[in-house]
This record gives C-alpha cells, sequence and structure tokens, in this order.
C-alpha cells in the first residue's frame, strides 16, 4: 500500500508540472503511447492495456483525471511530441537518458531490466591463457610487489635476529634467505 501511494504522489508532482505548465491545455489529457508489451499492447480494435497503461490508469483514476490515448510507431516520436506540446505526457516503456532528460521529465523508474552485454567467448587453450595471464604486466607488477615487500621484511628481520638466533639467521646469503622464506611463509600463515 505504501509503494502505491508513494508511486502515485511522485508522478503525481510531475504530472501536476505537467499540466499546469502546458500552455492551453484542455480538461482531457492527451497521452502519447508506443506499442512495446508488456508495457503497452495494442489490440486489433485499436484499445490499449500493459503494465504502463494499468499504472497510468489507476494513477488518472486516483486524480480524477480524464485523457484519451494516442498512438505513435516510435519513442522518437512520443519524446517530440511532449517536448514540443503536442501531448501532455508519454506513457511506455521508455528509458531514460541524458540526452532525453534534457528535453522532457521523467517520473521515478518503476522497471529496472538488467540488461546486460554478450560478448563471445575465448577460445585459447588453457595453458596459453595461463601463461598470457602469468606474464601480464599486472600480474608481475603485483608478484614484483609482493617479493620487495617480502624482501624488506625479511631484510628487517634478518638485521635484528641475526646475532640473537645466528643459527637460522646468519651472517651470509643464506641467513638472508631463511629471513626471507621466513617472511614469506608467516604472511601465508602456513608454518
Amino acid at each position: 500500500m505504501l509503494r502505491k501511494v508513494w508511486r502515485v504522489l511522485s508522478s503525481a508532482l510531475v504530472l501536476f508540472a505537467v499540466v499546469c505548465s502546458s500552455p492551453g491545455h484542455t480538461a482531457t489529457l492527451q497521452v502519447v503511447v508506443k506499442p512495446a508489451p508488456p508495457f503497452v499492447i495494442k489490440s486489433p480494435e485499436g484499445h490499449y492495456s500493459g503494465l504502463a497503461i494499468d499504472l497510468w490508469q489507476t494513477m488518472a483514476e486516483e486524480l480524477g483525471l480524464q485523457f484519451h490515448f494516442v498512438g505513435v510507431d516510435n519513442v522518437p516520436d512520443l519524446l517530440n511530441g511532449v517536448a514540443q506540446g503536442r501531448y501532455d505526457l508519454g506513457v511506455g516503456a521508455i528509458s531514460i537518458t541524458a540526452d532525453r532528460l534534457k528535453r522532457v521529465d521523467f517520473t521515478q523508474p518503476y522497471f529496472h531490466s538488467g540488461l546486460g552485454i554478450a560478448v563471445p567467448t575465448q577460445h585459447e587453450s588453457s595453458l596459453a591463457g595461463l601463461l598470457h595471464n602469468l606474464l601480464s604486466p599486472n600480474f608481475l607488477k603485483a608478484v614484483g610487489g609482493l617479493v620487495a615487500l617480502l624482501l624488506v621484511i625479511g631484510l628487517a628481520l634478518w638485521l635484528f635476529e641475526r646475532r640473537r638466533n645466528s643459527h637460522m639467521f646468519s651472517n651470509d646469503a643464506k641467513g638472508i634467505g631463511s629471513a626471507f622464506w621466513w617472511a614469506a611463509v608467516t604472511m601465508t600463515t602456513v608454518g
């Protein structure tokens, strides 16, 4: 119930602004529609139905508005007619874009399509794809940064521990290697 009231109020404010700002508007609103099932469906007899039509008729009934539908063949004709004042408002499956917002006002959207973009799959062999990813610049940068961090931590550990723990961190390259290994194992929580 609350959702219905919110829809009617938000749409009523836009509708009120449209009706009051239309020069020479009549008591009967001209509502332009473009068939786009399931939002706007035109029957063979010329009657309109669908999700957007039902929503509009509910709002018009609650607001006590008189109207009649005028059909067009495409969305640009619908938008141009509303923008030029030939129609009082448009109802249907109309996506909101930045260019369209410059020309007409919209109510809050009541349908989100969840559309996506499909791209063809890449047909690389798994080994070639793996090598490509392992040798990519971003991956190599990440690995290089991680190795540099481990080396800094390992060197710091070696500097502090080589005198107290010389059996593990000796004063040669083997001790630095042990410190690097300790930093890597500690980071991965394996050790």
